[in-house]
């Protein structure tokens, strides 16, 4: 049968002759549960999560005690983020089947989405007493204790999930977040190198190492790592700002200007990066353009002592007395120890 010869074509990995033939067998029985299923599962692993949440649907319809079809349709709920309809999913697939992990696994990263971290915990624990090797909840059950400061017991279950899956980047990238929060820089330095090894286009633990080179001071190796973050995440705008900040560390102003030009046309309402722009056209001598960024800066953080008193010494330069006294005079009151 069609149906027959798609699952051969599915097991193989020949998914479009799979698919070819799941559609056939829908049209001749569009009763035939199975190959929704199974062609949702196709669907799903393709990316066309709609395709396949309709195809889970049609399960449902046919099967609506399909434990499996719920944690299915609940997990593709989650993925669009529609997480009411994905807590109904995951519920009922509990209810149908309280063994199903995969189901308490979504629960938890449901209830994590909505920021219930007690629920969150409790059913990531449900899925690791039902399946003590589930690496992928040893991982998001250390991400969301990392969230709350469990830091050590965090540390307990990334290492368990790096034992159960070495080769999961995440985990590395995840464990050497915690380590640099630690200030345990070696060890993160590390786990972010494994992460690189082994998802060398994942740009996320290039900027990560590159930030603890930076605070290293070791500011060619940073920058080398952010080129690389920037190149697989080029419309990043901490990346970019960051970038920026290690270029003019190293005195290559031109640089740092274009990178903190695109980081503001990604982000025009970060003080900081205009303020770090304003100062280097000040230094340069460009002070309308510096004051400019100065007076972006403050509107967006008024209480901002350093900008406040960066933009009086512009306006001080450019003879615009009155507002350089008033910058002052505010200054002495937000900070007197910068006049």
């Amino acid at each position: 049968s069609y149906a027959d010869r798609a699952s051969a074509y599915k097991a193989l990995g020949q998914q479009q002759e799979a698919l070819k033939d799941y559609d056939e067998a829908i049209m001749l029985d569009p009763a035939l549960s199975q190959a929704y299923f199974y062609r949702a599962e196709i669907y799903d692993a393709s990316d066309r999560i709609e395709d396949a949440l309709a195809d889970y649907g049609e399960v449902l319809r046919l099967e609506p005690e399909n434990p499996s079809a719920c944690t299915k349709r609940g997990r593709c709920n989650f993925v669009l983020g529609r997480y009411q309809e994905a807590l109904s999913d995951f519920q009922k697939a509990t209810s149908l089947d309280p063994g199903d992990a995969d189901a308490y696994y979504g629960l938890g990263d449901t209830f994590r989405a909505l920021r219930q971290f007690p629920q969150t915990l409790e059913n990531y624990d449900q899925a690791i007493e039902l399946n003590p090797d589930y690496a992928a909840v040893f991982l998001s059950r250390g991400q969301t204790k990392f969230a709350l400061g469990k830091v050590e017991k965090a540390l307990d279950d990334y290492d368990r999930a790096i034992e159960l899956d070495p080769e999961n980047a995440v985990a590395y990238l995840s464990r050497g977040d915690l380590y640099d929060a630690l200030g345990r820089s070696e060890a993160a330095l590390t786990d972010y190198g494994q992460a690189i090894h082994l998802a060398p286009e994942d740009g996320r633990a290039y900027f990560q190492r590159a930030e603890v080179y930076s605070a290293q001071g070791q500011l060619k190796d940073a920058l080398v790592d952010y080129n690389d973050a920037v190149r697989l995440n080029p419309q990043e705008f901490a990346i970019l700002s960051s970038r920026g900040d290690a270029l003019h560390a190293l005195g290559q102003d031109d640089e740092a200007l274009a990178d903190y030009d695109a980081a503001i046309e990604l982000n025009p309402e970060d003080a900081a990066v205009l303020h770090k722009r304003g100062r280097i056209r000040f230094a340069r001598e460009q002070l309308p353009q510096a004051l400019d960024d100065f007076e972006e800066a403050a509107d967006l953080s008024p209480e901002d002592s350093k900008i406040i008193a960066d933009r009086g010494a512009a306006y001080l330069l450019l003879g615009l007395l009155p507002k350089a006294l008033a910058d002052f005079d505010k200054l002495a009151q937000l900070e007197p120890c910068l006049l």
